[in-house]
């Protein structure tokens, strides 16, 4: 074996350590038994078992890859028989978690697939980036990819973001070298592959798309080659849709009821129709901030609050590099097609659910950094590049890339929840973004440790969770399933409250009243956190309120009804009615000063003077709250 094979199997045999290492330290999160239970279902039933996807919208080819070694290692399990069947998706999840055996082994036999099809992305981006490099420094692309925290919090979970991605940059690699060689195999390859991309997700679609755009660009440029082009483009996409054809039996069928044309694969096709919609369909939470649909800024706030910041200079800093050399760069035409088509997709139509919408432009971006890394490091006549000045530039990309390392291997193996430093302490993360971004269900095990360790202590927990962990909680908060209403939401009993960022921000309605169940702790600064994702609060004996101010000149802004459910003892609270832009009380002890949310008396600047040392601990659209801990009596 030649030694310059040395390096790169060693970074390759690091990354697939690192996510081996970690798949047993983190709990399923909230997607991964679906994918498991669907992959399963197509393996055990063939076509039987792919009703699934009418209720995902996706297809099932990577699932059934994740779910392969579970379904080797336990083949006789009845599907068909489990509750849920066909008729109720979420209840057949819960049912295959619970019937395919004990969920360590859930864990491991399910994920080790998608940490192969890691390893397969991180080779693929090693050997583009060798050919960018004319051979030298491939290894660059390869070790910002062995140690991406985004890569490596999905590179070790049984879901379908990084297998679309690993298939997906395979297929545009082939492409690239199809482009550049005259064997026939090429064409070939590449369609196979994005044929399986398409298969792997239904986002697949667009490498296919990238694909197409990127030949007939060529073919417009270059005159002389325009029939080659077009015949390249042609067979690509013909192998590409017959692969896809052949993964579900040649079946031909109409689209749907609307759509009566009898069309090849009509399954498959149903799903993208799915997808269509499905983002507006869906919850987004950014910046404190809810939305059916989402933003158009999402996405770039994901990259900029989740990427290393090491990487994000390099990235930034190379079109600008690159655009200084007189000779344009063809060779990174055909990835940054790809990434500016995908990227124009996700910010105008992709759902806000998490970075990990982001994670196929990850390879095009190391590669960027990989052809500006190498040209940096190379003498250059056009640019003049001295010794000493390669020397600097070394030396800066080694820090940077020490920096990168070892800010990844600190979060491991909960890179999930990793933010770097624009976003501050962990306490801080749930303000920017939340669900697969922050908390994911990933923590149960870490959540479970604690609640042990704190066992003589009252505790609440406010999570649920598809998988059966066991939570040795003293009671459980809405959205578990165990969980009773809410009680006193302005003001909650004393005990420790453990709260997943997902649970805080998602509303959960209490009371009957439609008042916000975690308003109250969203306006409080965390005491404690589990990786950032379950925030603690400690919540005082001595902190209840005893009296309530309500601040009205005629009416109180609180029925009694309100005040009876939204306060742990209403009965001993003292209450006064005051018109607040005028006088004010200071009773002794802790207390609630109630305002109309609509009411001009709580901006008035008599009110706001004493309001000073007070806190904003509830608000609603009608109703807002502010507390005074420490009142000042005598002053």
């Amino acid at each position: 074996m030649k030694r310059s094979w040395l390096a790169p199997i060693g970074l390759l045999l690091v990354g697939f350590c690192i996510l081996v290492l970690g798949i047993p330290r983190i709990s399923l999160t909230f997607d991964e038994p679906s994918h498991l239970a669907s992959g399963y279902a197509a393996l055990a039933r063939g076509a039987d078992g792919l009703w699934t996807m009418s209720a995902r919208g996706h297809p099932l080819l990577v699932d059934a890859w994740d779910a392969l070694p579970l379904y080797a290692g336990n083949s006789t399990l009845r599907v068909e028989h489990l509750p849920g069947w066909k008729n109720d998706y979420k209840l057949y999840v819960r049912s295959f978690i619970e019937e395919i055996g004990p969920l360590q082994v859930s864990e491991i036999a399910g994920r080790i697939p998608t940490a192969l099809l890691t390893v397969l992305l991180a080779a693929t981006v090693y050997r583009w980036g060798q050919d960018l490099t004319d051979g030298r420094r491939g290894w660059i692309g390869l070790a910002a990819l062995v140690f991406d925290p985004n890569i490596l919090a999905h590179g070790r979970l049984a879901t379908n973001d990084i297998g679309v991605t690993a298939l997906g940059t395979l297929g545009l690699y082939f492409t690239w070298r199809c482009i550049r060689s005259s064997r026939r195999m090429w064409p070939i390859l590449a369609g196979f592959v994005l044929g399986l991309t398409c298969l792997a997700k239904s986002s697949g679609m667009l490498w296919l798309a990238a694909v197409g755009l990127y030949i007939i660009s060529l073919g417009v440029k270059d005159g002389q080659d325009r029939r080659l082009r077009l015949l390249q483009a042609l067979l690509i996409g013909l192998i590409a849709l017959l692969t896809i054809w052949a993964a579900y039996g040649f079946d031909v069928g109409p689209l749907n009821d609307e759509i009566p044309i009898p069309v090849p694969a009509p399954l498959h096709w149903g799903t993208l129709f799915f997808q269509t919609n499905s983002a507006d369909q869906r919850l987004a939470y950014a910046l404190g901030k809810l939305k059916m649909g989402g933003w158009w800024w999402y996405f770039p706030l994901a990259w900029v609050l989740k990427t290393p910041i090491p990487l994000m200079i390099i990235v930034t800093a190379s079109p600008i590099y690159l655009a200084r050399r007189k000779t344009h760069d063809w060779l990174m035409l055909l990835p940054a097609t790809f990434a500016v088509l995908y990227s124009v997709i996700a910010v105008t139509q992709g759902p806000n659910i998490g970075y990990r919408h982001l994670l196929p432009i990850q390879p095009i971006l190391v590669l960027l950094a990989t052809r500006a890394s190498d040209a940096l490091l190379t003498a250059n006549p056009e640019l003049k590049l001295r010794k000493r000045a390669i020397h600097f530039a070394g030396t800066v990309l080694a820090a940077l890339f020490c920096w990168y390392a070892l800010g990844t291997l600190a979060c491991a193996p909960n890179e999930i929840a990793y933010f770097n430093l624009l976003a501050g302490p962990a306490e801080n993360k749930h303000k920017f973004l939340i669900s697969s971004n922050l908390d994911w269900g990933q923590m149960m095990k870490q959540m479970a440790s604690y609640l042990q360790s704190h066992s003589d202590e009252t505790t609440y927990v406010a999570y649920s969770h598809p998988a059966p962990y066991p939570i040795p909680a003293s009671a459980y908060l809405p959205p578990h399933p165990e969980a009773g209403p809410i009680t006193a939401p302005f003001h909650p009993p004393p005990g420790r409250y453990l709260i997943g960022a997902t649970s805080l921000h998602i509303p959960s309605s209490c009371c009957g009243l439609g008042l916000d169940g975690y308003a109250y702790f969203r306006n409080l600064t965390p005491d404690d956190t589990i990786g950032g994702a379950i925030l603690i609060y400690d919540i005082a004996e001595e902190s209840v309120p005893t009296w309530l101010v309500q601040c009205g000149a005629v009416k109180a802004p609180l029925s009694s009804e309100t005040i009876q459910r939204g306060f742990e003892r209403p009965k001993q609270m003292r209450q006064v009615l005051l018109n607040c832009s005028q006088s004010w009380l200071y009773p002794a002890g802790a207390g609630v000063y109630a305002f109309a949310a609509d009411d001009d008396a709580r901006d008035a600047p008599f009110a706001q003077q004493h309001l000073v040392v007070g806190q904003l601990e509830y608000e609603r659209d009608n109703v807002a709250w502010d507390k005074r801990k420490e009142p000042r009596a005598c002053q």
